[in-house]
Order: C-alpha cells, then sequence, then structure tokens
C-alpha cells in the first residue's frame, strides 16, 4: 500500500492515496468499496456535520489532491457562475468535482458545458485576465500561402483567404479547409499548397503578375489544344 496519503477536505477523518485506497486517519480503518447500479465504485463516508456522501474513488483523490497544492492558485471565473476556476497557469477545472478541461486549438481554448445541451469555447488568454488580470502574448502570425492547380497559381495573405478561395472548387466546408491548412496538408484535391514562413516582398504586385501569367499560360494551352 502506497504510503501517499491526502487528506479529504469535505471530510478530514479520512484520507486517500494514488491507489484509491481511503481509511480513517485516527484508527487506519481501510474503507470498503461499494458499487452502484452500474457496477461503478463509491466511497461512503461521513463528513464532519455527521452527513454521509457517496463519491468515487477517483473524486476524493481530485479533490484531496487539489486542496494539498498550495501552489495552484486558483481562482474561480465569475463569468461562467463561478462553476470553474482556473491556475494562473492556464489550467480550468471544475469547482465541484475538480476535474481538468482538455484545451482545443493548440491549447489556447477550453469547452466549457453550461447545461446538459449547451457548450460554449473560451479562450484560455480570457480567462486568465478575467481571474488573474494576466495577459498573455499573442504570437499568432498569418500564414501565407500559394495555391496551385494546373496553370493557374494564386496567392493568399493567410490561410482564411485561401479556405475561402478552395471551397467552391473542391466542395468542401470552409471549416473543413481550415483544418487542412492548419494542419499544413500539402494538397487538396487538385490543388497543391505552399506554405510560406513570411509574405513575399511586394506581395500584391507578384499576386498579379503571377495570376496575369497563369491565364496567359493557360489560354495559350487551349489554343494549341493541349
Amino acid at each position: 500500500m502506497r504510503n501517499d496519503f491526502l487528506t479529504i477536505p469535505d471530510a478530514p477523518n479520512y484520507e486517500i492515496n494514488s491507489q484509491l485506497i481511503c481509511r480513517n486517519k485516527k484508527t487506519g480503518y481501510v474503507l470498503k468499496k461499494h458499487r452502484d447500479k452500474n457496477g461503478s465504485p463509491y466511497y461512503s463516508i461521513r463528513k464532519v456535520n455527521q452527513k454521509i456522501f457517496c463519491r468515487s474513488p477517483k473524486f476524493f483523490r481530485r479533490a484531496a489532491k487539489a486542496a494539498a497544492d498550495v501552489h495552484s492558485t486558483f481562482v474561480p471565473i465569475y463569468s461562467l457562475d463561478n462553476k470553474y476556476e482556473i491556475n494562473r497557469a492556464g489550467v480550468v477545472r471544475n469547482v465541484a468535482t475538480k476535474i481538468v478541461l482538455k484545451t482545443k486549438a493548440n491549447g489556447k481554448c477550453v469547452s466549457i458545458q453550461l447545461s446538459a445541451h449547451k457548450y460554449i469555447s473560451r479562450a484560455i488568454a480570457d480567462l486568465l485576465w478575467e481571474a488573474h488580470g494576466k495577459i498573455i502574448e499573442r504570437r499568432f502570425r498569418p500564414c501565407p500561402c500559394f495555391a496551385e492547380s494546373n496553370a493557374s497559381k494564386f496567392f493568399f495573405d493567410n490561410l482564411t483567404q485561401c479556405a475561402h478561395f478552395l471551397a467552391p472548387k473542391v466542395f468542401l466546408s470552409f471549416t473543413t479547409l481550415k483544418n487542412y491548412l492548419g494542419r499544413r496538408d500539402a494538397s487538396i484535391g487538385e490543388w497543391e499548397i505552399t506554405y510560406l514562413t513570411s509574405a513575399p516582398p511586394s506581395p500584391r504586385l507578384e499576386v498579379h503578375e503571377l495570376n496575369r501569367e497563369a491565364r496567359r499560360m493557360k489560354k495559350l494551352d487551349e489554343e494549341l489544344g493541349l
């Protein structure tokens, strides 16, 4: 049995370790796990006010770890009715269950459940500013790219422009195309995509020149029957 027991905050007379073994702190008596009708385990523990409450072993362990972490600096998020909290590292968790929410968009957002069938997406940076007054430097930079098919080649300042351009041509939704471009797919349908680390000098001039040259070459191929 591992001796990494932590006190359960709602029932300070009990403690639980990483193996989810729960015991009475004074007597050392190990509690027996019960099973609900679905077969899921739970402990029945008496609070200080003598009320008994039942929760899963994982719930008690999460609550104990959260209470023991004096450096967590978790602060409730007012705009989410104080049902969720966030620390200065940008970790968001449920206040009641202590379950940490998974991040999306490369760790920039979290999906918040407001009700049984309603979810919203919130930026980590906005939540940090609200709860801790901490500003995250935004390092997003547009990614210019070329889209080329046959004799046509087009330049775009960012991936959003490219997605709007390709949507009616490859019969895919704008969102799907943004995902493909975001993961830097080299080709989408008949279009070859070239991603640039920075925009070429005088991009507007080069765009017009490239598009004009592409149209000229395409017209010449049609005249020659190619």
